[in-house]
Protein backbone atom coordinates (compact mmCIF):
# COMPACT_ATOMS: atom_id res chain seq x y z
CA UNK A 1 0.00 0.00 0.00
CA UNK A 2 2.59 2.56 1.08
CA UNK A 3 4.83 1.74 -1.89
CA UNK A 4 2.01 2.43 -4.35
CA UNK A 5 1.08 5.61 -2.50
CA UNK A 6 4.67 6.92 -2.68
CA UNK A 7 5.07 5.79 -6.28
CA UNK A 8 2.12 7.94 -7.37
CA UNK A 9 4.22 11.05 -6.64
CA UNK A 10 7.35 9.86 -8.47
CA UNK A 11 8.33 10.24 -12.10
CA UNK A 12 9.30 7.20 -14.18
CA UNK A 13 12.95 8.27 -13.94
CA UNK A 14 12.77 8.43 -10.15
CA UNK A 15 11.16 4.98 -9.94
CA UNK A 16 13.83 3.54 -12.23
CA UNK A 17 16.55 5.16 -10.13
CA UNK A 18 15.07 3.72 -6.94
CA UNK A 19 14.94 0.21 -8.39
CA UNK A 20 18.58 0.42 -9.47
CA UNK A 21 19.60 1.76 -6.08
CA UNK A 22 17.70 -1.04 -4.31
CA UNK A 23 19.67 -3.65 -6.25
CA UNK A 24 22.99 -2.01 -5.49
CA UNK A 25 22.11 -1.60 -1.85
CA UNK A 26 21.19 -5.28 -1.53
CA UNK A 27 24.59 -6.23 -2.94
CA UNK A 28 26.35 -3.94 -0.46
CA UNK A 29 24.63 -5.09 2.74
CA UNK A 30 27.01 -7.05 5.01
CA UNK A 31 24.57 -9.84 5.91
CA UNK A 32 23.37 -11.28 2.61
CA UNK A 33 21.66 -14.31 4.18
CA UNK A 34 19.35 -12.34 6.46
CA UNK A 35 18.57 -8.91 5.02
CA UNK A 36 16.65 -7.93 8.15
CA UNK A 37 19.87 -8.14 10.20
CA UNK A 38 21.25 -5.11 8.35
CA UNK A 39 20.61 -1.60 9.62
CA UNK A 40 20.97 1.49 7.40
CA UNK A 41 21.28 5.04 8.73
CA UNK A 42 19.64 7.99 6.97
CA UNK A 43 20.06 11.62 8.10
CA UNK A 44 16.92 13.76 8.03
CA UNK A 45 17.02 17.54 8.51
CA UNK A 46 13.28 18.13 8.25
CA UNK A 47 13.30 20.35 5.14
CA UNK A 48 11.64 19.72 1.77
CA UNK A 49 14.64 18.04 0.12
CA UNK A 50 15.40 15.69 2.99
CA UNK A 51 11.67 14.91 3.38
CA UNK A 52 11.67 13.88 -0.28
CA UNK A 53 14.65 11.64 0.36
CA UNK A 54 13.03 9.97 3.37
CA UNK A 55 10.12 9.03 1.10
CA UNK A 56 12.54 7.84 -1.59
CA UNK A 57 14.56 5.65 0.77
CA UNK A 58 11.33 4.30 2.31
CA UNK A 59 10.28 3.40 -1.22
CA UNK A 60 13.56 1.48 -1.64
CA UNK A 61 12.92 -0.11 1.75
CA UNK A 62 9.66 -1.52 0.39
CA UNK A 63 11.19 -2.62 -2.92
CA UNK A 64 13.62 -4.81 -0.98
CA UNK A 65 10.77 -6.15 1.16
CA UNK A 66 8.72 -7.20 -1.87
CA UNK A 67 11.71 -8.76 -3.61
CA UNK A 68 13.31 -10.57 -0.67
CA UNK A 69 10.35 -11.15 1.64
CA UNK A 70 12.19 -9.13 4.29
CA UNK A 71 13.98 -5.80 4.35
CA UNK A 72 16.77 -3.95 6.11
CA UNK A 73 16.16 -1.97 9.28
CA UNK A 74 16.04 1.74 8.54
CA UNK A 75 17.32 4.15 11.19
CA UNK A 76 16.44 7.80 10.51
CA UNK A 77 18.20 10.43 12.59
CA UNK A 78 17.54 14.15 12.99
CA UNK A 79 20.25 16.35 14.46
CA UNK A 80 18.57 19.15 16.39
CA UNK A 81 20.06 22.54 17.17
CA UNK A 82 18.72 25.67 18.81
CA UNK A 83 17.77 27.22 15.46
CA UNK A 84 15.36 24.39 14.63
CA UNK A 85 11.90 25.75 15.37
CA UNK A 86 8.62 24.00 16.10
CA UNK A 87 7.55 24.05 12.45
CA UNK A 88 10.47 21.78 11.56
CA UNK A 89 9.46 19.32 14.25
CA UNK A 90 5.89 19.48 12.96
CA UNK A 91 7.03 18.79 9.40
CA UNK A 92 9.09 15.79 10.49
CA UNK A 93 6.14 14.42 12.43
CA UNK A 94 3.81 14.93 9.45
CA UNK A 95 6.26 13.16 7.13
CA UNK A 96 6.63 10.20 9.48
CA UNK A 97 2.86 9.88 9.82
CA UNK A 98 2.25 10.15 6.09
CA UNK A 99 4.78 7.38 5.42
CA UNK A 100 3.48 5.20 8.26
CA UNK A 101 6.89 5.06 9.92
CA UNK A 102 5.64 5.14 13.51
CA UNK A 103 3.84 1.83 12.92
CA UNK A 104 6.69 0.18 11.03
CA UNK A 105 8.72 -2.07 13.32
CA UNK A 106 11.62 -2.10 10.86
CA UNK A 107 12.07 1.70 11.07
CA UNK A 108 13.61 3.70 13.93
CA UNK A 109 13.05 7.47 14.09
CA UNK A 110 15.66 9.14 16.28
CA UNK A 111 16.59 12.65 17.32
CA UNK A 112 20.02 13.71 18.60
CA UNK A 113 20.42 16.65 20.98
CA UNK A 114 24.14 17.06 21.55
CA UNK A 115 25.22 13.80 23.18
CA UNK A 116 21.66 12.65 23.88
CA UNK A 117 19.96 10.15 21.55
CA UNK A 118 16.20 9.57 21.88
CA UNK A 119 13.28 8.35 19.83
CA UNK A 120 11.69 11.21 17.93
CA UNK A 121 8.61 12.78 19.50
CA UNK A 122 6.72 15.77 18.13
CA UNK A 123 6.86 17.83 21.32
CA UNK A 124 10.12 16.57 22.75
CA UNK A 125 11.82 19.41 24.61
CA UNK A 126 15.37 20.37 23.78
CA UNK A 127 17.74 20.28 26.77
CA UNK A 128 18.71 23.77 27.90
CA UNK A 129 22.35 22.66 27.95
CA UNK A 130 22.19 22.13 24.17
CA UNK A 131 20.80 25.65 23.62
CA UNK A 132 23.59 27.13 25.70
CA UNK A 133 26.22 25.08 23.87
CA UNK A 134 24.85 26.17 20.47
CA UNK A 135 24.97 29.84 21.46
CA UNK A 136 28.49 29.49 22.79
CA UNK A 137 29.62 27.72 19.61
CA UNK A 138 28.24 30.51 17.40
CA UNK A 139 29.82 33.17 19.60
CA UNK A 140 33.24 31.51 19.59
CA UNK A 141 33.13 30.73 15.86
CA UNK A 142 32.21 34.33 15.10
CA UNK A 143 35.06 35.54 17.27
CA UNK A 144 37.67 33.21 15.78
CA UNK A 145 36.66 33.84 12.16
CA UNK A 146 36.07 37.59 12.47
CA UNK A 147 32.30 37.33 11.97
CA UNK A 148 32.56 35.58 8.61
CA UNK A 149 28.95 34.49 8.06
CA UNK A 150 29.54 30.96 6.79
CA UNK A 151 32.16 30.11 9.39
CA UNK A 152 30.16 31.67 12.21
CA UNK A 153 26.92 29.82 11.57
CA UNK A 154 28.01 26.69 9.67
CA UNK A 155 31.16 25.39 11.34
CA UNK A 156 29.55 24.38 14.62
CA UNK A 157 26.48 23.06 12.81
CA UNK A 158 28.57 20.86 10.52
CA UNK A 159 30.54 19.46 13.44
CA UNK A 160 27.30 18.85 15.31
CA UNK A 161 25.91 17.01 12.30
CA UNK A 162 28.93 14.71 12.13
CA UNK A 163 28.61 14.12 15.87
CA UNK A 164 24.98 13.05 15.36
CA UNK A 165 26.07 10.52 12.72
CA UNK A 166 28.48 9.01 15.21
CA UNK A 167 25.96 9.01 18.06
CA UNK A 168 23.21 7.44 15.96
CA UNK A 169 25.59 4.96 14.33
CA UNK A 170 26.70 3.40 17.60
CA UNK A 171 23.37 3.66 19.46
CA UNK A 172 21.59 0.40 20.38
CA UNK A 173 23.57 -2.08 18.34
CA UNK A 174 24.94 0.32 15.75
CA UNK A 175 24.42 0.34 11.99
CA UNK A 176 25.95 -1.50 9.05
CA UNK A 177 25.57 1.23 6.44
CA UNK A 178 25.49 5.01 6.31
CA UNK A 179 23.31 6.00 3.40
CA UNK A 180 23.91 8.63 0.79
CA UNK A 181 21.63 9.92 -1.93
CA UNK A 182 22.56 12.90 -4.09
CA UNK A 183 19.94 15.20 -5.56
CA UNK A 184 20.46 16.61 -9.03
CA UNK A 185 19.44 20.17 -9.89
CA UNK A 186 16.03 18.92 -11.00
CA UNK A 187 15.55 17.30 -7.58
CA UNK A 188 15.86 13.79 -8.99
CA UNK A 189 17.89 11.34 -6.88
CA UNK A 190 20.83 9.71 -8.61
CA UNK A 191 21.11 5.96 -8.36
CA UNK A 192 24.91 6.04 -8.47
CA UNK A 193 24.80 7.37 -4.93
CA UNK A 194 24.27 3.79 -3.80
CA UNK A 195 27.60 2.71 -5.25
CA UNK A 196 29.76 5.14 -3.27
CA UNK A 197 31.82 3.43 -0.60
CA UNK A 198 33.69 4.97 2.27
CA UNK A 199 35.35 3.79 5.45
CA UNK A 200 34.17 5.53 8.59
CA UNK A 201 35.82 5.53 11.97
CA UNK A 202 32.87 5.91 14.31
CA UNK A 203 32.87 5.06 17.97
CA UNK A 204 36.28 3.43 17.51
CA UNK A 205 34.78 0.91 15.12
CA UNK A 206 35.65 0.88 11.43
CA UNK A 207 32.54 0.38 9.33
CA UNK A 208 32.22 0.11 5.55
CA UNK A 209 29.03 1.69 4.34
CA UNK A 210 27.00 3.09 1.50
CA UNK A 211 26.15 6.68 2.22
CA UNK A 212 22.89 8.47 1.38
CA UNK A 213 23.24 12.24 1.67
CA UNK A 214 21.14 15.14 0.44
CA UNK A 215 23.29 17.70 -1.37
Amino acid sequence: MIRKAIESYFSDATIDSANKCAQRLIQCLPDQKKIKNNRVLLAYGGGKDSSYMVAWVKYIHNIVLEEKGETFRLRIVTNRHAGMNDKVMENIDNAYRALGLYDDESVECLIVDGLLVRYFERYLLMPESVRIQNRTDVLMSGHRFQADARSTFCNACNLSMMNSFGMASQWEGGVMSLSRVTLQKNKQPTSHGCAIFHDYLIGRQLMRGVVFQVS
